[in-house]
């Protein structure tokens, strides 16, 4: 063996040594998060991109150590139920639905199995068997809910319509979330015994929306308030539309609603209901079990407002708004 052949091996080996690490290193496995949600909407968008935030805040980077798959039900919940079977034929991480219907498309299709799921804008997840209870919601399933501050909402609509008589509520009698938010505004205006009547005018598809709204000029109604409802938020142009060609003032749970043209709202900012959410889903890909975790709502809400629209109503909305903000209550925002 020749000396230089000798000199050669010997740095083959310090180099072995040298660079192999003492132990070895695994690939942390890339988490697959599925999320899908009943409609493309502006603020239902909003959240999932919280979610999203989210994530990458906490170092989950698509393309990195993420997959995201997406997919929006286009407001057909059999497309809905269609997506939930999809989803559970391919084994994600981590599942996250957004608006009760797909919420309860994917707990259905995913019943038995041991894969986490997450809701989001979910008003009532009790009331849409989502789980059993908001504190100890059990098994696989949790999320953020969206209940609307019904009471702040109300004392808005009074404020800014004082010789209000007649509310009308344009819903879909299909979607829990909607019947529920109709159900506590039915009792909080009895409640207040100021005679202020609750009409309720449901829609089964956005085709009825028109009609349903003339119903409600029929009956005289002095305002309309829309709940968190898919079908009607999906159309809202048409609800602004009509609404205003009729002379109603429209009230909405959603503030993305007020920037196209309704009045006012009491409501959560949707991007963070949305990273509330994500924060969550962090939990649960570092091994948190989600029924351990308590249904989460955000702690604050704002106040918006629609200019153009208070102005053809002749709202006084400086004087409200200084009103709001005296008492300390809310955050005023102005579109």
């Amino acid at each position: 063996m020749s000396p230089l052949f000798k000199i050669t091996r010997v740095l083959f080996a310090l180099t072995v040594v040298y660079c192999t690490p003492l132990f070895a290193t695994e690939t942390p496995p890339i988490k697959r998060v599925f999320i899908t949600q009943i409609v493309e909407h502006p603020s239902l968008n909003a959240i999932r991109k919280g979610v999203i935030d989210a994530l990458a805040e906490a170092g989950y980077k698509e393309g990195k150590n993420l997959t995201l798959k997406y997919q929006s039900a286009q407001g057909q919940p059999s497309i809905a139920a269609a997506i939930a079977k999809s989803y559970a034929g391919m084994s994600p991480d981590l599942v996250i639905a957004i608006a009760t219907p797909s919420a309860q498309s994917i707990v259905k299709a995913f019943a038995g199995r041991n894969v986490p799921i997450l809701f989001s804008a979910v008003t009532n997840p009790v009331a849409a068997g989502l789980v059993k209870t908001l504190d100890k919601p059990g098994g696989m399933v949790s999320g953020t809910r969206d209940f609307p501050p019904i009471p702040a909402q109300y004392d808005l609509m009074i404020k800014c319509l004082p010789k209000l008589q007649r509310i009308g509520v344009l819903y879909n009698a299909a979607e829990a979330n909607s019947v529920s938010i109709l159900q506590h505004l039915t009792k909080e205006a009895a409640s207040r015994k100021q005679g202020v009547e609750i009409i309720p005018s449901a829609v089964s598809n956005m085709t009825e929306i028109r009609h349903a709204i003339y119903a409600l000029k029929k009956k005289k109604v002095d305002a309309i308030y829309l709940p968190n409802d898919n079908t009607v938020i999906s159309a809202l142009p048409t609800v602004v539309g009509t609404a205003q060609q009729l002379s109603i003032p429209l009230f909405t749970c959603d503030p993305d609603s007020v920037k196209n043209g309704a009045l006012g709202s009491v409501a959560y900012e949707q991007r963070s209901l949305g990273l509330l959410t994500g924060k969550m889903a962090v939990r649960v890909l570092a091994g948190v079990k989600p029924g351990d975790m308590p249904i989460q709502m955000p702690a604050e809400t704002s106040v918006y407002f629609n200019r153009e629209t208070a102005k053809k109503y002749e709202i006084p909305l400086e004087r409200i708004s200084d009103d709001l903000k005296k008492a300390g209550n809310h955050k005023v925002h102005y579109f």
